[in-house]
């Protein structure tokens, strides 16, 4: 989920954080009943001959409980705040058998595993065999019963992927130190703490091979220095399953610049008393502690911030709002570039109509159903991908030029496209943009121009009123979405009310600015 949203451009950062415990009082009774009841579950009282991950003697689960913590970011929001990530998030990928209550699905999980491999050798220029020697694979094995088990599954879709490359591939396996700890991915942290340190845990309690498995490269623990290329595989009852792919991050130095994040850390809290503490295991940042605070600052001093503490900073946590000063110039070479095509300007009402006639021809709703204000996703359930046909559109109605900045999720209703248009196309109504031109008009544009007009003579812009400019906006976003037009209200959320997910708004954002002839815009985000 967090690479989707993260592609989509929905977020810059998610924080995961994942906890589970069925072995308390309350579960125990029923989830402990229910693995007992489907043969799932371990009957043995000594550990070491019951935690027993890829051995022959291998016959049902512990349960186990446990809790992890993942933060998955652009690498630019690790840059901002001194942060040298662990590892790449390469790809991952989710899938359903649809075929058994508790037994996996051992051809289709096979099937899987290949297709996503195959993605990603085409995705990112690989080759599963090279990658093999430089690969773990963190695998799902409860060290349930062999028949139908995880262990016979998983093993098969290596072999049915990797081929002769399979013996290569570390296994790895956590749950026979842990038992299964549910919706919990202590994998996940043991297969990053891998990554970072090139380190990997044994398989437990190992000591009998099973010959229907084959020749297994199973980790004995300690330094694997060749380790590039993390591999995990999750599974569920039904036959679901999870993968992911990671690649090392090739940190140099320190991996956390104290100073930048300590700086970090006071630019968002908006004060130069922030000091980080190590208390009960845990990372805490202290904001004005010693004011009204029982107790004031508490635990350990963390060594990567304690030697910025009480300092200034001196690393600017946001050094790109500085540049903005040079962003000016940048739009005057830019703006002569879209004038081949010259915007036609119309009034808000003819706006406002083609716009929700667009949304009507994509969503098939009636005209009178469509606000402005509603949200695409959230209230008119436009999906991003119809959102971005949309926008698409409106980008061909109003001749919007090629933005390269536009981000469909800061265009959530149908009132921000249409603003987005006015701007874009240069109304009078989007004096924000043009502000520092709005003096001279004729002589900022032209003499950066000179030469591209000549090349393609623009057409003479159609000056048309608000309600015009609405019109035309909102039929954009009919015809990308289905809705129709009278459904659809400027002030609604395109993603929160109507329901046009980020993908759908970037395409009606593109037919917005093609109809309406918007220059390119450098710093657009379609979140705004």
């Amino acid at each position: 989920m967090a690479e989707d949203w993260l592609d989509a451009g929905r977020v810059d950062r998610v924080v995961i954080i994942s906890g589970d415990d069925v072995t308390g009082d309350d579960l125990w009774e029923w989830i402990a009943g229910g693995f007992a009841a489907s043969g799932a579950a371990a009957t043995n009282n000594v550990v070491e001959e019951t935690a027993l991950p890829f051995d022959r003697r291998r016959n049902g689960l512990i349960l186990g409980m446990g809790a992890a913590a993942f933060v998955v970011e652009r690498n630019s929001e690790a840059q901002r705040r001194g942060v040298q990530p662990i590892a790449e998030v390469l790809g991952s990928t989710t899938a359903n058998s649809a075929y058994h209550g508790t037994r996996l699905d051992v051809e289709h999980v096979g099937q899987v595993v290949n297709d996503f491999i195959t993605d990603m050798e085409r995705r990112w220029g690989l080759d599963r065999h090279e990658m093999a020697p430089n690969t773990v694979f963190f695998s799902h094995e409860t060290y349930t019963p062999a028949r139908g088990g995880s262990a016979q599954s998983e093993v098969k879709a290596l072999r049915d992927t990797f081929g002769a490359s399979t013996n290569k591939l570390v296994i790895a396996n956590t749950k026979g130190f842990t038992g299964h700890p549910m919706a919990v991915g202590i994998e996940d942290a043991s297969m990053f703490y891998g990554l970072l340190t090139r380190r990997i845990p044994p398989i437990a309690n190992h000591q009998e091979k099973d010959p229907e498995l084959g020749d297994l490269n199973l980790s004995t623990g300690g330094d694997y220095p060749e380790l590039e290329f993390g591999l995990r595989f999750a599974a569920g009852f039904g036959s679901q399953i999870a993968l992911s792919l990671m690649r090392r991050w090739p940190v140099q130095g320190d991996r956390i610049d104290g100073a930048k994040l300590l700086a970090w850390a006071r630019d968002l809290a908006g004060t130069e008393d922030v000091v980080m503490r190590i208390l009960q295991n845990k990372l805490v940042a202290y904001v004005n502690g010693d004011d009204n605070l029982h107790g004031g600052v508490q635990g350990e001093p963390w060594p990567a911030t304690e030697a910025w503490e009480g300092k200034p900073s001196v690393i600017e946590p946001t050094p790109e709002p500085i540049e903005a000063p040079v962003e000016p110039e940048a739009p005057t070479e830019k703006a002569p570039v879209p004038p081949p095509s010259q915007p036609s300007v119309v009034s808000d009402e003819a706006m406002t109509s083609t716009v929700i006639e667009v949304v009507v021809s994509h969503t098939g709703y009636p005209a009178d159903f469509i606000e402005l204000d509603q949200d695409l996703e959230g209230e008119l359930g436009i999906d991003t991908v119809k959102q971005a046909e949309i926008m698409a559109e409106i980008r061909e109605r109003f001749a919007l030029p090629v933005d390269e900045d536009f981000i469909l999720a800061d265009y959530p209703t149908l009132n921000h496209m249409i603003g987005y248009i006015q701007r874009m196309t240069g109304d009078g109504h989007a004096t924000p943009a043009v502000a520092p031109s709005a003096p001279s008009p004729p002589s900022s544009s032209t003499s950066p121009v000179s030469e591209e007009p000549a090349e393609t003579p623009p057409e003479a812009p159609q000056v048309v009123q608000d309600t015009g400019m609405t019109e035309t906006v909102v039929a954009v976003v009919v015809a990308h979405t289905g809705y129709p037009a009278d459904f659809i209200e400027l002030d609604q959320d395109l993603e929160g009310e109507l329901g046009i997910d980020t993908v759908k708004q970037a395409e009606i954002m593109a037919e917005i600015r093609d109809t309406f002839g918007l220059p390119v815009d450098e710093d657009f985000v379609l979140a705004d």
